[in-house]
C-alpha cells in the first residue's frame, strides 16, 4: 500500500511504510521484531527461517 514510501499517508489515517493506524497499539514493536530477525540471521544465517 505504501509502494515503499516511508512517508506515505492515506485518507483513512494510515501512515508510514507499514501503513500503521494511529491508536491501534504501539509502533515500537516493529523495530523490536526487525531487531530480533536480524539477530537470528546473524546467529544462524538463513537456517533461522528453515532454509
Amino acid at each position: 500500500e505504501s509502494n515503499g514510501q516511508v512517508n506515505a499517508y492515506n485518507p483513512s489515517g494510515a501512515s508510514g511504510l507499514f501503513q500503521t493506524m494511529p491508536g491501534w497499539g504501539p509502533t515500537n514493536t516493529v523495530d523490536q521484531q526487525i531487531n530480533a530477525a536480524v539477530k537470528a540471521y546473524k546467529a544462524q544465517g538463513l537456517g533461522a527461517w528453515g532454509f
